[in-house]
């Protein structure tokens, strides 16, 4: 029993390393990719931001804007015979 505790140790130990060494090496591509995505991201300039210009004129004559602006129409009830009473149940 003994030679089988040893093999699933060692079994274990080869599993562990095998994980190990992936984890090492998957951080590695991470830290290059991230390495060379921030120098692409730095080397580009940075955008133009235009100036905003609010017209506040446009604030003043209010009241007229407001009347200019039509009601919506006033929706009736239903006139008609109704449809199935329950419509999701199939034909």
């Amino acid at each position: 029993m003994a030679i089988a505790f040893e093999k699933i140790k060692k079994v274990e130990l080869k599993n562990y390393l095998i994980n190990l060494l992936l984890i090492v090496f998957l951080f590695s591509i991470l830290y290059f990719l991230r390495i060379k995505f921030i120098k692409e991201v730095v080397s580009e300039s940075p955008p133009i931001i235009k100036k905003v210009r609010i017209d506040f004129d446009s604030l003043k004559n209010q009241k007229d804007l407001l009347e200019k602006l039509n009601p919506y129409p006033k929706i009736q009830k239903f006139e008609g015979e109704k449809g199935r009473e329950n419509p999701f149940l199939p034909y």
